[in-house]
């Protein structure tokens, strides 16, 4: 969908119009949903932080500069919604634990899918990147923006992540 049409139905959706909102999510949750994914590891929180995700969307697009890329937009979104879900739960399960640290969130299992497997070898950055350039189609620039790292950073870690990736298939 072009960015022309995006802001097209952004106006609506300012305008409390449920058929905008179903276009813009339709056209984006795939994205949203393996940017999360990528940061959580889990298909639940995923799912919820999705929900939020979405939920901020709609209360902060009056911020939303028109012209800008809307996509970069609501990932940076899904991406901060993401990592405070998992300050959250990095809290709730320091809590239960008698003040135990959570050391990391776990990777997805061997059984999820084989492209989990490849994943799972990835940094929570190589991965993101990965996602946001394969599931998204962003451009390095793009995935720049939204990370909030220097574009010679994203280039470095996605050929790092390509080679890891590619290192798992060849042992296969």
């Amino acid at each position: 969908m072009s960015q022309f049409l995006f802001e097209e139905y952004l106006d609506a959706i300012q305008s409390k119009d449920n058929q905008a909102f179903e276009v813009v999510y339709y056209e984006t949750y795939k994205g949203v949903f393996a940017m999360i994914y990528s940061i959580v590891s889990d298909r639940h929180l995923a799912e919820d932080v999705m929900q939020e995700t979405y939920i901020k969307m709609v209360e902060k697009l009056h911020t939303y500069e028109r012209g800008r890329n809307f996509r970069a937009w609501l990932l940076q979104i899904a991406k901060n919604s993401a990592y405070d879900a998992l300050r959250k739960k990095k809290r709730a399960s320091e809590s239960l634990d008698d003040g135990s640290v959570l050391e990391k969130v776990p990777h997805p299992t061997k059984s999820d899918s084989a492209i989990t497997d490849y994943l799972s070898t990835l940094s929570e950055d190589e991965r993101a990147i990965v996602t946001l350039r394969f599931v998204h189609q962003l451009s390095f620039k793009d995935i720049a923006s939204v990370m909030s790292q220097p574009l010679p950073t994203i280039y470095s870690k996605y050929k790092v992540a390509m080679s890891k990736m590619k290192e798992t298939l060849g042992k296969e």
